[in-house]
């Protein structure tokens, strides 16, 4: 048997009673019983409630600790002082200079940083964030602050890029209308000076006026313009085309005069050989003019050095096919070449 307590009088009762034996009132057992019920939960809800409680200060007391430990969070706290100073001036740097969003990431970068700001988000928010969490957050809040940097930048550049474009549009506007002005109220006086000029052949003279006006469309002027430019691009081609002439006849004065110098170092005879053959060297012009011979020398320099030989067959002494060329006529003397390739390789 349990015992409850009476809904009229709030005196103890048996839970088997239907009439209540102080005050006589009914017994109402279902409710009794629910009231019971809440008053159960409640009172398991205020025991969590103190738990979590417990839980949130053991952690709090644990962070502290872990924060005003000297020896190992000396060097961490420095650092996020340091930096989170750093990061607060550059919000507020990036606030005066207009720029809202990057400030606000700037202020969010330091709160991860500065000590005390994360002893009041540790004490009114119970939450606490692992050093590699922050530092992650703190650098994503950085390169977030960068972007709204970097945008607003490209946007003052393009703004000023627009600025200028505009002002230059009206700077020549305003030229044009000026330039419109001055030709309207000297139209006769431009005409007639453009005019002199042509009949003078000053056409170069003529040119910075039509420059200046002839953009205007006036029909007047138009024509005149049009026969300076005209003017003038003949008198560039035909300076062009004596330009061309002159350095020809100047190069081809300075090959005259090399190839002179050349002939007389090297003789009438090894000179002759020298036109016949421009592919061979000064040397070899020489050597072949004074009947030499070597190895390397080409068939053809052979011949024109000592004449056509007296044989001259194909010899299959030794590896692969070689050429034998023999001078017998007053003197024994012998060529080879011993791959076919025209080069003469040795001789006996």
């Amino acid at each position: 048997m349990a015992l409850i307590n009476c809904e009229e009088c709030g005196k103890e009762i048996s839970d088997k009673a239907s009439i209540c034996p102080h005050c006589g009132a009914p017994v109402e057992h279902e409710i009794i019983a629910k009231k019971q019920e809440e008053l159960k939960h409640q009172k398991e809800l205020e025991s969590q409630k103190q738990e979590d409680e417990l839980i949130r200060q053991k952690k709090y007391k644990e962070e502290l600790k872990r924060q005003e430990t000297p020896l190992a969070n000396s060097a961490s706290i420095a650092i996020g002082w340091l930096f989170g100073i750093i990061f607060v001036i550059a919000a507020f740097g990036t606030l005066i200079s207009g720029n809202i969003l990057a400030g606000f990431f700037y202020l969010v970068a330091s709160s991860f940083l500065l000590p005390s700001i994360r002893k009041i988000v540790y004490a009114k928010t119970n939450i606490t964030i692992q050093p590699n969490y922050r530092i992650a957050l703190v650098l994503f809040a950085v390169v977030l602050a960068g972007i709204a940097i970097s945008s607003a930048e490209s946007a003052r550049v393009e703004e000023a890029k627009q600025k200028f474009e505009l002002e230059q549009a009206a700077r020549e506007v305003a030229q044009k209308e000026k330039e419109q002005k001055e030709f309207k109220d000297n139209k006769e006086k431009i005409l007639q000076g453009i005019n002199d000029q042509i009949k003078s052949k000053a056409f170069k003279d003529a040119l910075p006026t039509c420059n200046t006006y002839m953009k205007l469309g006036d029909k007047d002027l138009t024509p005149l313009c049009t026969t300076v430019k005209t003017e003038i691009t003949k008198i560039e081609q035909k300076e062009q085309a004596e330009r061309v002439k002159k350095e020809a006849a100047e190069a081809a004065k300075a090959k005259a005069k090399a190839e002179a110098e050349l002939k007389k170092s090297m003789g009438e005879k090894a000179w002759k050989f020298h036109n016949k053959h421009p592919s061979w060297s000064t040397d070899e012009c020489k050597g072949v003019a004074k009947h030499q011979y070597w190895i390397g020398m080409t068939t053809e320099m052979m011949v024109a050095s000592l004449g056509r030989p007296n044989t001259a067959k194909p010899s299959n002494y030794g590896s692969g096919r070689q050429w034998q060329y023999c001078y017998t006529d007053g003197w024994f003397q012998c060529f080879y070449d011993s791959n076919d390739d025209g080069i003469i390789d040795s001789y006996n």
